[in-house]
């Protein structure tokens, strides 16, 4: 099995697809024949979620074991999502999700992923397929359309049930999962970095409860009235309010009442964070 999965990793990174193992160029590289690979590929007892992390400690070892360049610069998770797009309907769980490259909504999967970063290399440690159900429900897809796609009872015990619930997780509770599980596998990192529709503050509460706190979250917070949002922004202000003589009361009011912007707030955040790095910046000198 395990030349198997070495060889299919080899065939990915050329571009190569299984049917590639049946052409002359190929032949008599390996010793089994194509069919043993979309074997192992519909196996519901194989576990691809551990064999990746697997592969990315096994990564971080072999680095430390050949005395590779590392740097003392913090590690951090990058956290991401992007359209996995299909062209057929007998694909099992599809759906149609937005694409916010083409601002319409395609016939696919979202790939929720996350990759780790050490400054010297990235590599991918977890991922999750997911879908939309659409503001009428159905996944955006008719009765006909659903009906054409593929079934498969499955067995709680194995991996493959797990990943197959996973289409209809929520992405943010999922981040969650997928970071804890890293850093319990020993692949830690400092900083979970990611884009601004992540963050939101029942995420970051929940990475920060992550081995005690270890794990910061880098991000632009999403900008609202909610009154969770509303409470960081103010723990926000309050830590440099002195300095950049804001008046955090004053502040939230306009905001509240309309006279102030949430771009203006935001203005006003991004000269308090920048102020605060230059600090950072004289205190390192």
């Amino acid at each position: 099995m395990a030349e198997q999965i070495l060889a299919m990793m080899v065939f990915r990174i050329l571009g190569e697809t299984i049917g590639s193992l049946s052409l002359t160029k190929f032949h008599g590289i390996i010793e089994v024949g194509k069919n043993c690979f979309y074997r192992l590929l519909a196996r519901s007892e194989m576990n691809w979620r551990i064999l990746q992390l697997s592969m990315a400690r096994r990564f971080q070892s072999i680095v430390r074991k050949e005395n590779a360049e590392e740097t003392e610069a913090p590690k951090c998770y990058i956290v991401n999502d992007t359209t996995v797009a299909k062209t057929g309907l007998h694909f099992e769980g599809l759906s149609r999700v937005f694409d916010h490259v083409l601002s319409k909504c395609i016939l696919g999967y979202k790939l929720l992923l996350l990759a780790f970063f050490d400054r010297c290399s990235t590599y991918a440690v977890d991922l999750s397929m997911h879908r939309e159900a659409g503001k009428k429900g159905g996944f955006s897809l008719s009765k006909k359309e659903r009906s054409m796609q593929f079934h498969k009872e499955r067995s709680e015990s194995n991996p493959d049930y797990e990943r197959f619930k996973e289409l209809d997780a929520k992405k943010n509770d999922n981040v969650v999962k997928m970071i804890e599980r890293a850093y319990k596998f020993g692949i830690c990192a400092a900083y979970a970095l990611m884009d601004t529709w992540f963050v939101k503050p029942p995420l970051v509460c929940a990475i920060r409860k992550i081995a005690g706190g270890a794990i910061h979250v880098v991000g632009r917070l999403a900008m609202g009235k909610d009154k969770c949002t509303l409470e960081i922004i103010k723990n926000l202000l309050n830590v440099l309010a002195v300095k950049l003589c804001i008046n955090v009361a004053d502040t939230l009011e306009n905001l509240m009442e309309g006279t102030q912007t949430v771009s203006e707030l935001e203005a006003i955040l991004m000269c308090t964070f920048a102020h605060s790095y230059l600090v950072f910046l004289q205190i390192q000198k």
